[in-house]
């Protein structure tokens, strides 16, 4: 018995798929992670894994750190967008690749975490101008991170924290888990994980969705609750500034829809920017001071 081979795309399909590509791309470009999201899911001329592999792939490779991080905003709200749709068999088995990846990247992130900590209450550091490229990772190394993931205690903490497609995070229950059942270092190292998770519930205020405008009262509330400790939230807010500036560049600028709003977007960094020195970057980079 023979098996066929794929059938190659005919010239209008390939071109369809070019024409959804490039308009992509556009989206992504120009920081409209709503329409980039709605490009991706109406689309039909690829299945979803090959729209996320394709995000993937350019947030993987591409040279431009801020480019790279734009696709990586874009994949993530279209991941986040898929939460709710019937995937098929093999279609979530590669999308779930891609997931565990980011996951598995943002949690041993956090290469010079030592180095920012000792800058933690200066005024201003060399990281001002530096909001887009900010990552907030665990202060742990790879080899603690696995062997605290494995132990049975940490596992019932994980899945409160994580959350499911149809149950949200319980931050407070993963948190309360640990303290009740561990003590010493450990149970110190345990939270330390969980910040992960922390943060990604604050970032998820922070960056909206199509249905969901940034909520940046609810992203710092998250943090200052459930963070573990002072220097970590610091470390976590600084992480969110990212998402501070565009929400303020959006505003500054206007969209489609909506005209420039300027007293928003000052009011936005004198609210929400992680630190003087931020403030002041963010300001000058959209032309106030």
């Amino acid at each position: 018995m023979t098996t066929s081979e794929p059938t190659p795309p005919s010239g209008d399909e390939e071109l369809q798929r070019q024409q959804m590509l490039d308009a992509l791309t556009e989206a992504v470009d120009n920081e409209d992670i709503e329409f980039s999201t709605a490009i991706a899911m109406k689309q039909k001329s690829l299945r979803l894994f090959e729209v996320a592999e394709y995000m993937d792939v350019k947030r993987r490779h591409t040279e431009d750190p801020v480019e790279s991080r734009r696709w990586e905003v874009a994949l993530h709200a279209f991941l986040r967008s898929l939460e709710d749709v019937e995937l098929t068999a093999e279609d979530a088995e590669i999308i779930n690749g891609i997931i565990k990846n980011l996951e598995f990247e943002a949690i041993t992130s956090d290469e010079g975490a030592s180095d920012r900590d000792d800058k933690v209450g200066e005024e201003t550091t060399e990281e001002d101008d530096n909001w887009q490229q900010d990552k907030f990772g665990i202060a742990l190394d790879t080899e603690t991170i696995d062997k605290i993931s494995n132990l049975p205690v940490f596992a019932p903490a994980e899945r409160l924290a994580r959350g499911t497609t149809s149950k949200a995070p319980d931050l407070a229950s993963a948190i309360k888990h640990v303290e009740v059942y561990v003590e010493g270092e450990l149970a110190e190292q345990m939270l330390k994980i969980i910040d992960y998770y922390v943060y990604r519930v604050a970032e998820a205020f922070a960056k909206g969705n199509s249905s969901r405008a940034p909520n940046f009262d609810n992203a710092h509330n998250t943090v200052d609750t459930y963070g573990s400790e002072a220097e970590v939230k610091v470390r976590m807010k600084a992480a969110l500034d990212k998402y501070v500036f565009i929400s303020a560049e959006i505003a500054a600028s206007g969209t489609s829809s909506r005209a420039p709003n300027l007293k928003l977007a000052k009011d936005l960094i004198k609210t929400y920017a992680s630190s003087p020195g931020r403030h002041d970057a963010m300001l000058h980079k959209l032309g106030f001071i």
